[in-house]
């Protein structure tokens, strides 16, 4: 696909599998081709995950390859969080991640 092609890219768990499948490796440059593909100003990703936000693996899994493969694009981000369980339930996390401009 074309650069800034797309409004919104879904990943709907492909991160956490390549996790899963010991094939972290490939996390990295599948976010850079969706922050590539992804529209700066309006665009988003969203991931939806069970990694929850408190967990100590959250942090490791967006520091470690979430923000590399979006910092790829030299751009802004902004993150948004929003937590489904409710009531000590377990439920998936989904992290909206925008686009907002291209840095120099």
């Amino acid at each position: 696909f074309e650069d800034a092609a797309f409004d919104c890219v879904v990943d709907k768990g492909t991160s956490d599998a390549l996790c899963s499948a010991n094939k972290p490796s490939l996390v990295i440059p599948f976010i850079e081709q969706c922050a590539r593909v992804t529209k700066a100003g309006k665009g988003g990703i969203i991931l939806v995950s069970h990694v929850h936000p408190s967990d100590e693996k959250a942090e490791m899994w967006m520091q470690k390859f979430v923000m590399p493969g979006l910092m790829s694009q030299h751009s802004v981000w902004k993150a948004d969080v929003h937590i489904t369980a409710q009531n000590g339930e377990e439920g998936p996390t989904v992290w909206v991640l925008k686009k907002k401009k291209k840095v120099d």
